[in-house]
């Protein structure tokens, strides 16, 4: 989870080198500054355990940088869940919210996803460690968030699905244990977060399926 956690602030422009070493550097306020060597170290020689405190270490970081973003969307959405059973004059919102989830079916999930995690996140990050200075970068980065996580919404929906087919709907200790066990050690590691990881190291390449093309030489 810290390992894929590490490529979320999706600014990176480039994945770092995997060495003993400690190359990543923090910046003057997100890891949008991080900078990389541009040598890369033989990954091959690394041990696993070195691998993983290395994951863990990038992971770390991207936590304690995007900590107050998602803190507050964190907060958002506790506080419509607050506002949900205690506060009966927002039945209304909700009950339209509802009628949008059943009509609007995937499209709907994936607008919802997309600007809860995707667009909210990114504008706290804005707002909260560059008094509000938006530049494109920013603008490419939240619509670049909005269609991963968009997608994520997506496949949620359709995961949620066939484990209502699976397990049932019911509210049971043994249904929500199964479907929670599922989720956190089957769906969420070998693909939802190695999805959201992908997308993000393929942002880092600059959109490119691969290394740099090797230079033709001339006939």
């Amino acid at each position: 989870m810290l390992f894929h956690f590490s490529f979320y602030s999706n600014k990176q422009p480039a994945v770092p080198a995997c060495s003993h070493n400690y190359s990543v550097k923090r910046g003057e306020y997100h890891l949008s500054k991080v900078k990389f060597p541009g040598k890369v170290a033989d990954q091959s020689r690394l041990s696993i355990s070195e691998l993983v405190l290395r994951s863990l270490r990038l992971g770390l970081n991207a936590a304690r940088a995007n900590f107050l973003p998602a803190l507050l969307v964190q907060a958002l959405m506790g506080g419509l869940v607050v506002s949900y059973f205690c506060l009966p004059m927002a039945r209304p919102v909700f009950g339209v919210l509802t009628d949008w989830n059943v009509h609007g079916g995937l499209l709907f999930s994936f607008v919802a996803m997309g600007i809860t995690v995707g667009g909210l996140t990114e504008i706290f990050t804005v707002y909260l460690h560059k008094n509000g200075r938006w530049t494109s970068e920013d603008l490419a980065n939240m619509s670049f968030n909005f269609a991963v996580f968009g997608l994520l919404g997506v496949m949620n929906s359709v995961f949620y699905q066939m484990q209502a087919h699976w397990f049932g709907s019911g509210r049971s200790p043994g249904v929500l244990a199964a479907k929670t066990l599922v989720d956190q050690f089957l769906y969420t590691p070998f693909l939802s977060n190695p999805m959201q990881t992908l997308a993000f190291l393929w942002k880092a390449n600059n959109f490119r399926f691969g290394g740099r093309s090797p230079t033709r030489r001339s006939m």
